[in-house]
């Protein structure tokens, strides 16, 4: 093998090892874009909203903006209730509008984001743009965040996916300016088996969110204190602390 021949050989064998670690970056860290092309919904997909409701089904709309063509459009979900009607055993969410004299609604369910819920509706910057985002608050199991977008006052819609980094964390927030550069913002909790991907992950988009960049990684080694559940009160105390002072 000549010198030359060899040099090639050593060149082309760097390349390949190089695609290959940052091919496992990629998938270790989440896709730089959407997985998938978006979903397209529209006003004509809408169904009569009490088709959402029944002996086990409820809807709850949290959310409504006004739009001079469309009217109120409001953003909720459709409530699945087994048994006591505590806490809800699945949901999926709505954009409820209304359509020759009636209330439709259109249903997001999505598989690849079983128990979706709204965590943010925004408008703007541009007139007549909507921005939303689900997430699974119900069973924190969720692997992607979808990013619903209008641009037409709410008459169309499109859902995009955006895989959360490691299969999992949290919606934490989202912004969008109006040249089209915006940010998505997932949080890792630490984690006892992986404490060094514990912290932000902020996805970035310079073209209005049709492409995002991998996340680049803000860490967090912060421990939040538990939550005090609302109908849990703290154990009565045995004493009553005291504060006592001599004065001399």
């Amino acid at each position: 093998m000549t010198h030359w021949t060899r040099r090639r050989a050593v060149v082309l064998f760097t390349v390949i090892i190089l695609g290959c670690a940052a091919a496992t970056h990629r998938r270790t860290t989440g896709p730089s874009s959407q997985s998938a092309a978006p979903r397209r919904f529209t006003l004509a997909d809408a169904v009569p909203i009490e088709r959402f409701r029944d002996e086990t089904h409820e809807v709850d709309l949290r959310n409504v903006m006004s739009f001079a063509k469309a009217g109120d459009v409001y953003f909720g979900s459709a409530d699945t209730y087994e048994g006591e009607r505590d806490s809800a055993s699945a949901t999926s969410p709505l954009i409820v509008a209304a359509s020759k004299g009636a209330w439709m609604a259109i249903d997001l369910h999505d598989p690849r984001l079983p128990n979706a819920e709204w965590q943010f509706v925004a408008s703007g910057p541009a007139d007549g743009e909507v921005w939303g985002v689900l997430d699974d608050s119900l069973t924190h199991t969720g692997r992607n965040i979808l990013l619903v977008h209008s641009t037409d006052a709410a008459v169309t819609w499109n859902v995009s996916v955006i895989n959360k980094p490691f299969d999992t964390g949290e919606y934490d927030s989202f912004a969008m300016d109006k040249s089209g550069r915006g940010r998505l913002t997932i949080y890792l909790t630490p984690a006892k088996k992986h404490p060094g991907r514990a912290g932000f992950y902020h996805f970035h988009t310079a073209d209005g969110g049709k492409t995002w960049s991998s996340p680049d990684h803000e860490s967090d080694s912060l421990n939040p204190a538990d939550d005090v559940p609302t109908d849990e009160d703290p154990p009565p105390l045995k004493s009553t602390p005291m504060q006592s002072a001599s004065l001399k």
